[in-house]
């Protein structure tokens, strides 16, 4: 920056610098709307896992995750593992 008793101005480097900065917040900002809320996970979920794991661990969390995820669908047939 140029700074005088009476003007700030970008330099050629700032001026530069504050184009490509702008390209970079532009490429967050589409990056941010390819992940957003509703373009998440989606199809069918499989999966094959013990018994005791999934009704101890799993089933209490399944809810939540599925209501996180509305796209989703869990498989009912998917295999369990004795």
């Amino acid at each position: 920056m140029r700074r005088t008793t009476r003007q700030l101005a970008l330099t050629e480097a700032g001026s530069e610098f504050l184009v490509r900065s702008r390209a970079v917040l532009a490429g967050v900002d589409e990056a941010r709307e390819v992940v957003r809320p509703g373009r998440g996970a989606a199809g069918l979920l499989v999966m094959s896992l013990p018994v005791s794991f999934g009704l101890a661990q799993l089933a209490p969390l399944l809810p939540a995750f599925l209501e996180k995820h509305p796209r989703l669908e869990l498989d009912r047939a998917s295999k369990i593992a004795w």
